[in-house]
C-alpha cells in the first residue's frame, strides 16, 4: 500500500513526504497541504480515476479512517501512521 498511496498522492497533485508524527517511532507517508478537506475530496477524486499501482476508492476511505492531521501554521500535514515511508522511483 505504501507505493500505492505516494503514487495517488502525486497523482492528486500534491507533494508525497516522509513525516514522524507525534509520539510515532516511524516515519511514515504524509502530505502538507492548506485544507485537509480539499485534499481528502483530490485524493478520492484521483483514485476514481483509477490507473496503475492506485488504490481504490474503497481503499482511500479506510486509510483517511486512520489518517492524522498536525497543524503547520498556515498549512496542515495529513499523515497516516503505519503506512511506513518508502521511496517511490518516478
Amino acid at each position: 500500500m505504501n507505493a500505492k498511496l505516494i503514487n495517488l498522492i502525486k497523482a492528486a497533485g500534491y507533494e508525497a513526504r516522509e513525516y514522524t508524527g507525534r509520539g510515532d517511532r516511524n516515519s511514515c507517508v504524509a502530505s502538507s497541504v492548506e485544507s485537509a478537506t480539499q485534499f481528502q475530496a483530490d485524493m478520492t477524486l484521483a483514485a476514481a480515476a483509477g490507473g496503475d499501482n492506485m488504490p481504490t476508492v474503497k481503499e482511500v476511505a479506510k486509510l483517511f479512517k486512520v489518517s492524522r492531521v498536525d497543524s503547520l501554521g498556515k498549512r496542515e500535514i495529513v499523515y497516516f501512521p503505519g503506512i511506513e515511508w518508502v521511496e517511490v522511483e518516478e
